[in-house]
């Protein structure tokens, strides 16, 4: 075969593989400028694009779930004893303007709003660890366990002894590690786990080339269950750089919440779901989801996201709270890119009057989506919102209020990623004191931080504004 004989064939490859991606992409993908990204990248990168998009651009989730058979466990009826109805908001004058959130949420997740919830704050690993591994040492039953980092540091080392110690007592342990963040190429952690024959899985982590696609789809929750009846949610990896006692540099700024109550029963059903789906086995129902009391005056949700049947629930239900909003918002996130819809639903929030502020640190772990940020701001900052950088160290603090009555707190990042690809778990609250306790803990934040005025972004260099505009291109990717 000659030289011209092969390039035809290349050239008709090309034109048939790109068309077909095409097809695929303006069939499947939701979002306008996730496809058109793509779709430019199959024409102008021969080959190259189409591979991108079928390793990381398609999602396989939903088929393998149906194939599993995975479903809302039959244990979660018991949602029916706790459940918080539209009736209820009569009693409570002080969240009752929020009723219609609370059934866009139960019509989006398929999930009851519970009442008799106790949700304390933790700031950082120096309180979140010592009362997670508390708990594990208490554990009677049973305890899940699932993270997007899990080092094996000094305080992952904690864990795993820990872990050990309750399988020791006779106590079902399971332990779920994201097959990328929990380190791709080896875990130690998962390595030392199995070593002590604790159940541990490795959540869609291949190196076989036919699940290479898997690779961008990720678990991104942190969340630990106890016996059934205790958690332990939000945005914390299990890692050292969490925890700034005796330590003056390379930290992390986050906070974790301990739950007590009727939506453990949430948190206990998304591990389960995901046990179903990388194991194929359930979790017996008396072990995960025994009887369980009211604790407190929360009423909370608990809500699962993901690139499978939950895709952008999660997105279209703070874009509800957003439009709820009478009078206040604030948003405290570690990378801020969300999408238009979200975009415009911020802006047309604070042309209302509503306060919008919305916090970020200044620099964090991954400067390019900084700087692809800046190219969104003028957007916000035209129709009134506010921008507010937070000094060093980094804050990975993921946090969402409304009116001092309603918060979303848990694993997800006001970007792309998290929003459409990653696996999270997230539980909206509606109760004004401990909401009110967020505004607090975010309002002391503000105060240390720097705002971001307009003139701040059209004073910058036109070669800046090219480099930010050129990366917020790449949100699709991002």
């Amino acid at each position: 075969m000659n030289y011209t004989n092969m390039s035809l064939i290349a050239v008709a490859g090309h034109f048939l593989s790109a068309a077909l991606a095409t097809g695929h992409a303006i069939i499947n993908k939701v979002n306008p400028r996730s496809a058109i990204g793509w779709v430019g990248l199959f024409w102008l990168s021969p080959f190259i694009g189409v591979l991108a998009y079928y390793i990381f651009g398609i999602n396989r989730i939903r088929r393998k779930g149906a194939k599993l058979g995975i479903d809302r466990l039959t244990a979660l009826a018991r949602e029916q004893e706790h459940c918080f109805t539209p009736q209820d908001f009569a009693g409570r004058p002080e969240i009752a303007n929020l009723k219609d959130l609370a059934q866009l949420g139960k019509s989006l997740s398929g999930r009851e709003l519970l009442d008799g919830n106790s949700i304390t704050p933790l700031q950082n690993g120096d309180q979140a660890y010592p009362e997670m591994l508390r708990a594990i040492g208490e554990a009677q039953t049973s305890v899940c366990l699932t993270s997007f980092i899990f080092r094996h540091d000094t305080i992952g080392r904690q864990f795993v002894e820990a872990l050990a110690a309750a399988k020791e007592r006779g106590v079902d342990v399971r332990v779920i590690i994201d097959g990328v963040g929990g380190g791709y190429l080896w875990s130690r952690t998962a390595f030392a786990l199995r070593r002590r024959k604790i159940p541990t899985q490795r959540f869609m982590h291949s190196f076989v080339p036919w699940r290479m696609p898997y690779l961008n789809m990720r678990s991104h929750k942190k969340i630990l269950v106890i016996d059934g009846i205790t958690g332990f949610v939000g945005g914390m990896n299990i890692a050292d750089e969490n925890v700034h006692e005796g330590k003056k540099k390379h930290v992390i700024n986050d906070i974790h919440f301990r739950v007590d109550g009727t939506v453990v029963m949430h948190l206990a059903a998304a591990f389960a779901e995901d046990w179903l789906f990388l194991t194929g086995k359930q979790i017996k129902r008396n072990r995960c989801f025994p009887a369980i009391t009211r604790q407190g005056h929360s009423v909370a949700r608990g809500i699962a996201s993901g690139p499978d049947e939950d895709n952008e629930k999660l997105q279209w239900i703070m874009s509800g709270a957003i439009g709820t909003a009478k009078n206040h918002i604030q948003i405290m996130t570690p990378y801020f890119l969300p999408d238009q819809r979200v975009l415009a639903a911020l802006s047309l929030a604070a042309l209302r009057g509503v306060h919008v502020e919305i916090l970020v640190p200044g620099k964090s772990n991954h400067r390019y989506i900084d700087h692809a940020a800046w190219a969104q701001y003028e957007q916000l900052l035209k129709p009134g919102c506010r921008i507010i950088h937070s000094p060093a160290p980094f804050d990975h603090s993921k946090l969402m209020t409304v009116d001092g009555s309603w918060a979303l707190l848990g694993s997800t990042n006001w970007d792309a990623r998290s929003m459409r690809l990653n696996f999270e778990f997230n539980i909206e609250i509606y109760d004004h004191r401990l909401v009110g306790t967020i505004v607090s803990f975010i309002d002391e934040k503000i105060k240390a931080s720097r705002e971001i005025t307009l003139a701040d972004v059209q004073n910058r260099s036109t070669l800046r504004k090219l480099h930010d505009g050129g990366l917020r291109l790449l949100q699709p990717y991002l």
